[in-house]
């Protein structure tokens, strides 16, 4: 819509405006061909840019902007056409509009990790006089890592790296990493890190081992209110502050700019994308994988490391009395079908 109070020969603004004209005088500008019937508009647009940037045709007397003309790849005023907003650029207004296809920026790789933790939980502390709470202790960290350059290729993403023998320059030299307290035989993955400090390992391993020159993008699925508070701390810990998107106790983005100290690292909630409980990922995907239906939080306890039970742990130990009605009754299908079965604590984190 054009403004009722600008002059479109002078280019000013205001309540006196457009420019009255004035019976005495008459002059065409030379440079931009516009006609002028007041002295003092004829003079301001020489005065200022108006001149340069407006042209009028000699055979519509249309006025026309060269900054329009510029911007829409054209040499000159054709007669006509004008200046779309819609389709940026100069055309009959009996042609119609279409919308400019975007234009595709390069995307820069980057490196993608997802990570899940277990955590022991039988040490109880008081948090006043009535209540306790169970300490959350991470004791078992399991990562994957891959990045855009690997995604293109199926196999390759999908198949291990220090068995292949070919490290990526994103990835580094591990498809799958894990940081425990004990090692495992029946997984197969690229490395474990046995140490007493799982945590600690993981956002060493996180921040500061994998290549700096390239972003690091780690999904944990419902992270925001469980795993990233427990990195959020140990990050805090080593003296890296990152920003933070959160709501309450959840937090639903940690970053971590690079710096001297650390990579660029962005922690992300995977629940936010895919709001599936993650025991029901694998049927929502179609993943042909092993998942670990149901497990024993309260068994996580050192006083299993190394050992085999004849039978699985007792349902208590499942945290049996905060499931569902629906959910006990899944799992009771579930345990009585493999309630006999061997279970070894060091496997089973896994």
């Amino acid at each position: 819509m054009r403004c009722k109070s600008r002059c479109h020969l002078c280019g000013r603004v205001g309540g006196d405006r457009p420019c009255v004209a004035t019976p005495d005088f008459f002059k065409e500008c030379d440079e931009c061909g516009k006609k002028y019937l007041n002295k003092d508009c004829f003079e301001h647009h020489k005065k200022g840019s108006n001149c340069r940037q407006t042209k009028q045709c000699e055979k519509c007397g249309v006025i026309w902007s060269m900054k329009n003309i510029k911007r829409g790849n054209q040499r000159k005023h054709v007669c006509g056409q004008k200046w779309c907003q819609t389709c940026l650029q100069y055309h009959s207004m009996d042609r119609g509009c279409f919308i400019q296809p975007l234009d595709i920026k390069k995307s820069t790789p980057y490196r993608l990790v997802t990570f899940d933790f277990e955590a022991t939980q039988n040490e109880k502390i008081k948090v006043n006089i009535d209540e306790e709470r169970r300490l959350h202790k991470v004791n078992f960290i399991a990562a994957t890592v891959t990045c855009t350059k690997c995604m293109e290729d199926e196999q390759k993403w999908r198949s291990s790296l220090k068995n292949a023998g070919n490290n990526c320059i994103i990835c580094g030299s591990n498809r799958s990493i894990t940081f425990s307290h004990r090692p495992f035989q029946q997984t197969t993955v690229d490395e474990q890190v046995i140490t007493q400090q799982p945590l600690k390992d993981f956002i060493q391993w996180i921040l500061f081992e994998l290549n700096p020159q390239y972003l690091t993008m780690a999904f944990s699925h419902n992270g925001g209110r469980y795993d990233m508070i427990m990195v959020f701390r140990e990050i805090y810990l080593k003296g890296v502050v990152p920003t933070m998107i959160r709501r309450g106790n959840k937090l639903y983005e940690l970053k971590i700019p690079r710096n001297q100290k650390c990579n660029e690292v962005i922690f992300r909630d995977s629940f936010n994308l895919c709001p599936v409980a993650l025991g029901k990922l694998v049927g929502a995907f179609g993943l042909h994988v092993t998942e670990k239906q149901f497990f024993p939080h309260l068994a996580n306890v050192r006083e299993n490391y190394g050992r085999i039970l004849q039978k699985l742990p007792p349902k208590d130990d499942y945290l049996y009395g905060g499931m569902s009605p629906e959910k006990q009754d899944e799992f009771d299908q579930w345990y009585e079908k493999e309630k006999d079965q061997q279970f070894c604590l060091d496997e089973a984190l896994a």
